[in-house]
């Protein structure tokens, strides 16, 4: 099971078949590249769809939630300054809480022990962040 979902489920084959979009950076997934999905569903009108349509399906709900915490580290992490980063990070981890998905709890343990030094890490020498 996937999810809850039984293995003859759309939702099943959906989330087994195309979970690497969701690996996937939003920003990187081909916004005119189709998939061939080889099964009727109901979600969809046609066998070809965009991957971003794929991530949309509203199959879960902690799902979703995941994928957007996902997409919103993933701007904190490219547009947070030295300045910024630790009121980013404060808002990044009271979503975490908010959202209360079990999944995240490491992460929220983690970047509450590490976060000076994550903080340290948007120090910028020589152009270029510091990092290990």
């Amino acid at each position: 099971m996937k999810y809850g979902y039984t293995h003859n489920t759309d939702e099943y084959y959906i989330l087994n078949k195309y979970n690497w979009i969701l690996k996937k950076k939003y920003d990187d997934i081909d916004d005119d590249k189709r998939i061939t999905v080889h099964r009727k569903m109901v979600y969809f009108y046609s066998k070809y769809v965009l991957p971003k349509d794929l991530i949309m399906l509203h199959i879960d709900s902690e799902l979703e939630i995941a994928y957007a915490i996902k997409k919103s580290f993933n701007y904190l992490n490219k547009q947070a300054t030295n300045e910024t980063i630790e009121s980013y990070l404060n808002s990044f981890l009271d979503d975490l809480r908010v959202y209360n998905i079990p999944e995240f709890n490491n992460v929220i343990y983690s970047f509450t022990k590490w976060k000076q030094e994550i903080i340290n890490s948007f120090d910028i020498v020589d152009g270029r962040r510091v990092s290990n």
